[in-house]
């Protein structure tokens, strides 16, 4: 049995958000110890890859959101 997560979306890019964020606070590598630097960016990467993989598939599977409804 499927279960489609209809906040799926929304979690994702909250998700990339937050990993573009911590991403970007990275240190430059020449200032503290390079090797643990690079590894986490490299893994920072695979997980905002990932997340975009999957806002993607969320795309395609559930189609683009409807317009919000005016209210007066």
């Amino acid at each position: 049995v499927y279960e489609l997560d209809r906040g799926a979306a929304h979690r994702l890019r909250h998700e990339i958000d937050a990993l573009q964020r911590e991403l970007s606070t990275l240190p430059a590598t020449g200032t503290h110890d390079a090797a643990v630097i690079r590894a986490r960016r490299r893994r920072l990467n695979t997980e905002i890859g990932r997340a975009e993989r999957a806002l993607d598939e969320v795309a395609r599977v559930l189609g683009p959101r409807p317009p919000l409804a005016a209210t007066a």
